[in-house]
C-alpha cells in the first residue's frame, strides 16, 4: 500500500511566551511589578498540529502564510520554503507566565486579504504537485485562509487524488462555517462547537439523531467530538464510541496544544482500529500537557 504524505494547511499563530517573576509593587501606582526571566517563540495554531505530527512522521509538509518579520526565524525550522510571507498580515499571541500559571495574554491580529490571496493563488498553482493518497489536514482558526471558493476548489482536487481530508475548525466564539467542508472525511470539533453547528443548521432531537442529520448535510463520514478532560467520542456508521483520558487532569495544567496533538496522532495512527486510535491520541495529548512531549521553543 502506498505510503501517505502528511499535508498540514492552515492558519499559523505566532506564540510568544514570556516567563515573568513578581518583584513587588510599584510605588507610583500600587500595582504589581514583574521581572522578565526568559522569552521564547513557538508555532501555534496549525503550526502546533504540524509540530505534533512531525514528531511522529518526518514526512510532513506545512503550507501557511505568516509575517515577513519572522522570515529569518523560520530559517531555523527548515520549513520556510512552504511558508508564504506577507507584508501586512500579523497573527500573534503574547502570553505572560508566572511559573506554570498564565498571567495574561495579548493578541495582535492584522489580517490582510492581499497576503492571503497571494498565498491561495500560489497554493492553487502548486496543488497538483501534492501526491495522491496524502493525509490532508485543514486547521481553520478563522483567520482568512479557508475562504469558501478556495476551500471547495482544493477539496475537489484532493478528492480526485484519493486523499483523506481532516477538518478542524475553531469556532467556539464564532458561528461555525462548515458547508464549505462538505465531502471531507473527518470533522474534528469540540462538544460546544458541535452544539453550535446543530443550532446553525436547526437540528433538533437526541444526540445520535442530531449527529446523523449533520452527517447527511455535510456528507462527512466521521465526526470526532473532543470533550477536554473527559476525553473524546467518535461518531461513525451511526455509532458513538467514547474514550476517556489516561488519567485525571489537574485543573492547573496548561492544556494549550492538547487538541492539536490529539489531531496529529489521530492522523498518524490511521491504520489502527478506532478504539486504539482514539486511546493513543488521548495519551499523546496527555503527554503534551504534562510536559513529556514538549513543543519546540526558539529563543528570539
Amino acid at each position: 500500500m502506498q505510503k501517505r504524505n502528511n499535508i498540514v494547511i492552515g492558519d499559523l499563530i505566532i506564540d510568544q511566551n514570556y516567563l515573568i517573576k513578581n518583584s513587588g509593587k510599584s510605588a507610583e501606582f500600587n500595582s504589581k511589578k514583574f521581572i522578565l526571566i526568559n522569552k521564547s517563540f513557538n508555532l501555534g495554531g496549525a503550526g502546533m498540529v504540524y509540530e505534533g505530527l512531525r514528531k511522529l512522521d518526518k514526512n510532513t509538509l506545512f503550507f501557511t502564510v505568516s509575517s515577513y518579520k519572522y522570515k529569518n526565524v523560520f530559517s531555523k525550522l527548515k520549513i520556510q520554503k512552504k511558508i508564504s510571507f506577507g507584508k501586512k498580515l500579523i497573527i500573534e499571541k503574547k502570553r505572560y507566565w508566572e511559573k506554570n500559571k498564565l498571567n495574561y495574554q495579548l493578541n495582535k491580529i492584522n489580517l490582510s486579504k492581499i497576503d492571503i490571496n497571494k498565498f491561495q493563488t500560489k497554493f492553487l498553482k502548486n496543488v497538483n504537485k501534492i501526491q495522491s493518497f496524502s493525509n490532508i489536514i485543514f486547521c481553520d482558526y478563522r483567520y482568512g485562509i479557508f475562504t469558501t471558493n478556495f476551500t471547495k476548489k482544493i477539496i475537489k482536487i484532493f478528492k480526485k487524488k484519493n486523499c483523506i481530508i481532516y477538518v478542524d475548525q475553531q469556532c467556539t466564539s464564532i458561528s461555525p462555517d462548515l458547508m464549505k467542508y462538505k465531502n471531507s472525511d473527518y470533522l474534528i470539533l469540540n462538544k460546544k462547537e458541535f452544539e453550535m453547528a446543530f443550532n446553525i443548521y436547526d437540528i433538533k432531537g437526541k444526540l445520535l439523531n442530531k449527529l446523523n442529520k449533520l452527517q447527511k448535510i455535510l456528507n462527512i463520514s466521521c465526526f470526532v467530538i473532543k470533550t477536554g478532560p473527559q476525553g473524546c467520542s467518535i461518531f461513525q456508521n451511526n455509532k458513538l464510541i467514547k474514550s476517556k483520558v489516561p488519567k485525571k487532569i489537574n485543573k492547573h495544567l496548561n492544556t494549550i496544544g492538547a487538541g492539536d496533538y490529539f489531531l496529529a496522532n489521530f492522523v498518524y495512527k490511521k491504520k489502527q482500529n478506532i478504539d486504539q486510535r482514539i486511546n493513543s491520541s488521548n495519551k499523546y495529548a496527555f503527554m503534551k500537557i504534562i510536559g513529556n512531549n514538549k513543543i519546540r521553543n526558539i529563543n528570539f
